[in-house]
């Protein structure tokens, strides 16, 4: 009995195996490409099975689960000239995206329209390194810029200050991150008390140092034009040098 129920269970895979491959090169990279847009065409508020959980992209196309492929044809669909499916393109790319699309990713983080997207991908797939780093510079650097891409800029500086707080991450790398982060955040004016919660949140060291010292006081003359942030960055530095200063760690 043990050796029929291994028999009919190496069937049943040899089954499953075979039923991907098939399904796997049941549809050309074009008719693909064609699902994934019809995956991602707007939709109506009162469209059929609206309100349900969403299947993945992956689910729903003939594809035997094979995301190197999926990740290839959403590189190739990102290269169109239509906006709305390069930025769909891109999304899915944080999802599904490989090491082997990180060329063409750094090659958008240039680019206003979808540069956002780009440099969010290639930190998920690569992390924090100086390659996504330099990306994460590059997007920051943009000028002309509208309201939507000021809201992404903050958005991928909260990234960068996240992940450079997770295990693994190289030192120099961290530290590195963190200064792009910081730079940005004081030449954009951004919220000063949103960005020191990101870093007490995810790395505890940091609520009694000397970094923390410093991004206060290097905020303190940005946020004196707003009366909250003006005194949570003063009662933040009062605290601090009251620790007292000279004994703060790194």
């Amino acid at each position: 009995m043990v050796h029929q129920k291994k028999i009919t269970s190496t069937l049943l895979l040899a089954l499953v195996t075979a039923s991907l491959a098939i399904l796997a090169g049941a549809s050309t990279d074009a008719e693909i490409i064609d699902g994934i847009v019809q995956f991602h065409r707007p939709r109506c508020g009162d469209e059929p099975g609206r309100g349900g959980r969403r299947p993945e992209l992956i689910e729903v196309l003939e594809m035997g689960g094979d995301t190197n492929r999926l990740a290839r044809l959403l590189a190739e669909l990102a290269h169109t000239n239509d906006i709305w499916n390069a930025k769909m393109a891109l999304s899915e790319l944080e999802k599904y995206g490989t090491a082997e699309q990180l060329p063409f990713l750094y090659s958008c983080a240039t680019n206003p329209a979808v540069g956002d997207r780009a440099v969010k991908a290639a930190l998920r797939i690569e992390g924090v390194t100086s390659s996504s780093i330099e990306a994460a510079q590059r997007y920051f650097a943009l000028t002309n810029t509208d309201e939507s891409v000021d809201r992404s800029r903050t958005s991928i500086c909260a990234d960068l200050i996240k992940l450079s707080c997770r295990e693994g991450v190289d030192d120099i790398c961290r530290s590195n991150a963190m200064e792009v982060a910081q730079n940005f955040a004081f030449s954009a004016d951004c919220n000063y008390y949103w960005l020191d919660k990101l870093r007490l949140e995810d790395d505890p060291s940091y609520r009694y140092s000397k970094r923390r010292l410093a991004f206060m006081r290097g905020a303190a003359s940005h946020a004196a034009q707003w009366e909250f942030m003006a005194n949570y960055v003063t009662n933040a530095i009062n605290e601090l040098v009251a620790y007292p200063e000279a004994n703060l760690p790194d």
